[in-house]
């Protein structure tokens, strides 16, 4: 008997330590469910945000490219500009040599 009521004290005991270690890795799960889902969120956020400065940077690639072709256009237009200038400016010399040999006349 004594030996029957000591197993049965040892199953009791082994059943409570066994149901006390459940409980503990229950709660354990139940920590890294809560934790893997915040990490998911912040994964989340990171693609998105990652998502977004890739959506900025194509952007500012576009402006970029706008305004190098708009100055490249300027730089045309300074060109032409500029040789008109000289041309301008030999019809002026052209006109004042003119202009002096009439005076002198």
């Amino acid at each position: 008997r004594t030996t029957l009521a000591t197993a049965t004290q040892e199953r009791i005991t082994h059943s409570a330590s066994t149901s006390e270690a459940l409980k503990s890795l229950e709660a354990q799960v139940a920590n890294f469910i809560v934790e893997n889902s915040g990490l998911q969120d912040k994964v989340q956020a990171l693609k998105t945000q990652l998502q977004n400065t890739k959506s900025q940077g194509k952007q500012q690639d576009l402006e970029l490219k706008q305004k190098e072709e708009k100055l490249s256009l300027c730089a045309m237009e300074n060109s032409r500009l500029l040789e008109l200038g000289q041309k301008q400016e030999q019809e002026m010399g052209k006109l004042n040599a003119r202009f002096q040999e009439e005076t002198q006349r």
